[in-house]
């Protein structure tokens, strides 16, 4: 168990750059959505 904590940990570092800028487009355009209601 702790060998696949460790093998996660390495993978989520690794590619925490991807991880980051999906968020962020999650994040920008769930807001843009809940501000442009009416433009579905």
């Amino acid at each position: 168990m702790f060998r696949f904590y460790r093998g996660s940990l390495h993978f989520f570092s690794s590619h925490h750059l991807i991880w980051s800028n999906l968020f962020r487009f999650i994040i920008i355009f769930g807001s843009y959505h809940c501000k442009n209601p009416s433009s579905r």
